[in-house]
């Protein structure tokens, strides 16, 4: 019985090569973009998952809007005191902390040099 499917089927995609060349691809790019999308999806559901307590981990970000534009950009930094007063508003944040970028430049035997460090802006420990 298989072998039946399996014979019919193939002398279908022989008598009409264009429609089946078609109807491939297409199933081919549909599968091809339905994986990457999966990917992209488990990527950004997995994030931070490694440090403890990740469910009660936030990040506080600004919409910061170009006057002249009107585009709205979403950014990783706020303001310092923004923490301090998210957590004496909402008792429910238990630690918070600030990260800045930042670009010390040390004095190496004579010669300026610039040291980079990168942080993500702000982190917000809550329920």
């Amino acid at each position: 019985m298989w072998r039946n499917y399996l014979t019919v089927g193939i002398r279908a995609l022989a008598r009409n090569r264009t429609y089946a060349l078609i109807n491939i691809l297409g199933l081919a790019i549909g599968l091809a973009a339905c994986l990457l999308i999966l990917l992209y999806v488990r990527e950004q559901v997995s994030f931070d998952r490694f440090m403890p307590d990740h469910d009660r981990i936030y990040q506080l970000q600004t919409a910061q809007t170009d006057t002249e534009t009107g585009t709205v950009t979403n950014i990783q930094l706020s303001p310092y005191a923004a923490g301090q007063a998210l957590a004496k508003d909402f008792p429910q944040i238990a630690a918070h902390t600030y990260l800045a970028n930042s670009q010390p430049i040390i004095m190496d035997k004579g010669q300026l040099r610039r040291l980079t460090i990168t942080g993500v802006g702000r982190l917000l420990q809550g329920l």
